[in-house]
């Protein structure tokens, strides 16, 4: 069945098939053809352009398009699809992406999240090459790579998005403590969580999540974790937090 919609477009391209059979001698007198055939397939093509690229389906190009989530609050996000689905985690498919990167040795996570946080916002605020204005993203990354004991220092990548319009031309650093980082398309096994992401309490998800995907039988790389958040500290309610653990 067609829709109020359909039909309104099916109109619309019928007056503009009048319009082009009004002005078939002009075109025709446009056309450099040395035989009938040649002239029909132009003809073909002329009167078929109004209809191409339409069907029933009122979905449009805009519609179909990548929609970021909600939890991103309309600002960049690295896009994905989700693959398996459970009650705890789900599947995620990344495709390619930028990120402006910083490292910080310690062992305390609150303080490495701090300090890289600062050196990635001077980046984006002019710290750059062509000192640019670089609109923030979500969300900031920590890639957290456990010591190798009890009492040994952890390392703490932690990371902007670049956003789209910069992606394929990125400002470059001008501290030697920030650096740009290409990743190609990637799957993460994700899980999420509100609230604000403590140290204890995001140990505490990252051990779930590797639980969860353990008891599924899902192979997972386990020498590091991603904890990703995305919303301003001062953002009381509804926080949106995640752990990531890639594919093995």
């Amino acid at each position: 069945m067609f829709s109020a919609h359909s039909m309104k477009m099916t109109f619309m391209n019928i007056g503009t098939v009048g319009l082009i059979l009004l002005f078939l001698p002009l075109f025709l007198s446009q056309i450099d053809v040395q035989d009938d055939k040649t002239i029909e397939k132009r003809i073909g093509d002329i009167m078929m352009q109004p209809f191409r690229g339409w069907s029933t389906d009122e979905s449009t190009t805009s519609e179909k398009a990548y929609r970021a989530p909600k939890f991103c609050h309309g600002i960049d996000c690295p896009k994905y699809t989700v693959g398996i689905k459970t009650d705890k985690y789900e599947e995620r498919h990344y495709e390619s992406t930028k990120w402006a990167s910083t490292i910080i040795t310690g062992m305390d996570l609150d303080k490495a999240t701090s300090t890289g946080f600062l050196r990635l916002f001077a980046y984006i605020s002019g710290e750059n090459e062509a000192k640019s204005k670089i609109p923030m993203t979500a969300p900031v990354k920590n890639l957290i790579t456990p010591g190798q004991g009890p009492f040994c220092e952890s390392n703490f990548t932690i990371s902007f998005f670049v956003p789209f319009a910069f992606q394929d031309s990125t400002p470059e650093p001008i501290t030697a403590d920030v650096f740009l980082t290409s990743e190609p398309a990637t799957t993460f096994y994700v899980s999420q969580f509100g609230g604000y992401a403590k140290e204890s309490k995001l140990l505490e998800k990252a051990a779930e999540l590797a639980d969860s995907l353990v008891a599924d039988g899902v192979s997972f790389q386990t020498a590091n974790f991603i904890n990703a958040g995305y919303d301003p500290p001062f953002r009381p309610v509804n926080r949106h937090n995640e752990i990531w653990y890639k594919q093995g």
